[in-house]
């Protein structure tokens, strides 16, 4: 009996040992990292910056696969319903994560629910533009004109519910203006149109007013927020600074990394872990600074989800009055 006791002992201890070795091994294969966008854009470009980063951090490749489609519903959707393993994440911005669940019904999650929130990685300031045929500097000279000429000012939509139908909504609410958003599947083309004077302002990242500014093709006329972008437009004056700001304002084109619900503690630990060592390099906020983002180190754990709790109550309901008066 005492033998039995002896072996089933030291069979639990073998067994603990294994499962605490488990833990501590993470990640013993490749880990999928899921961009709910097409290749090339913010979301993808920060993804590839940060796989590799991770990957010699936690000696493990992390590839990343486009899943493109609804607004960033589908790819979403599948990081939601994966195993929570921790071998299938996910890195996307408030599109898919706030505004999708709202525009698609049927996107089947909640990120508040639904998702294990690990880290915000970048953020991207957004900057209104105008043609250079737009004889304005300001965007309360940009509103003047608007009423004065009505109709003349078409800006680039990416459809309902997105930033800039958000943030021109907003603006056409509190100035009393009349303007027409024309819809576009992506931002390529919606510049395009912009430079051909066929839609006459934009909402874009501030690195890419910045590179259009400097070829004379685009004026940036506000940078949104309460800050000036200190890299990329410095001399650009703000929505605060204008007099003319509303809350959407304020918010900034993040992106984050999460993963399924029920995500073991110390997995998402050690992945938050990896990612702010990543975020501390000079190295990683260089590449990140060039991809046209700012690093954003320290939004992690519960801070994040305070944050994103914050962000998602107000986007959430902007999103849902423009849907109801657009009714």
């Amino acid at each position: 009996m005492k033998l039995k006791f002896l072996v089933s002992a030291c069979a639990m201890s073998m067994l603990c040992g294994l499962s605490v070795g488990a833990q501590a091994a993470y990640p013993e294969r490749p880990v999928k990292l899921i961009v709910p966008f097409t290749a090339g854009g913010p979301a993808d470009n920060v993804a590839r910056i940060l796989s590799s980063a991770l990957g010699q951090t936690l000696g493990q490749p992390l590839v990343v696969e486009n899943r493109p489609g609804a607004g960033g519903v589908i790819g979403a959707a599948e990081v939601a319903r994966a195993k929570p393993d921790g071998y299938t994440l996910g890195i996307s911005n408030a599109d898919s994560l706030i505004t999708g669940p709202i525009l698609v019904p049927t996107a089947g999650y909640d990120a508040a629910e639904d998702f294990t929130l690990i880290s915000q990685v970048a953020m991207g300031r957004q900057t209104l533009v105008v043609n250079p045929e737009v004889p304005v500097e300001t965007l309360p000279e940009l509103v003047a004109l608007a009423k004065e000429q009505p109709h003349l000012i078409n800006y680039a939509s990416f459809g309902p519910g997105s930033r800039p139908e958000l943030i021109f909504g907003e603006v056409a609410a509190q100035s009393d203006v009349d303007w027409i958003g024309i819809p576009y599947k992506g931002m390529a083309q919606a510049v395009q149109d912009l430079l051909a004077n066929r839609v006459q302002v934009a909402l874009v990242p501030s690195s890419l007013a910045a590179e259009f500014e400097a070829k004379g093709l685009v004026r940036p006329i506000v940078v949104l927020g309460e800050e000036r972008d200190p890299y990329f437009l410095p001399d650009v004056t703000t929505s605060v600074e204008q007099d003319l700001h509303t809350p959407i304002m304020d918010t900034h084109m993040w992106v984050m990394v999460f993963g399924p619900a029920g995500l073991p503690d110390e997995v998402s630990k050690k992945l938050a872990e990896a990612i702010q060592t990543a975020l501390g390099t000079s190295e990683f906020q260089s590449q990140i600074r060039g991809a046209g983002h700012y690093a954003m180190p320290g939004h992690y754990g519960e801070q994040l989800q305070q944050e994103f709790l914050v962000e998602q109550d107000l986007i959430g309901g902007i999103v849902s009055r423009s849907m109801a008066s657009a009714d």
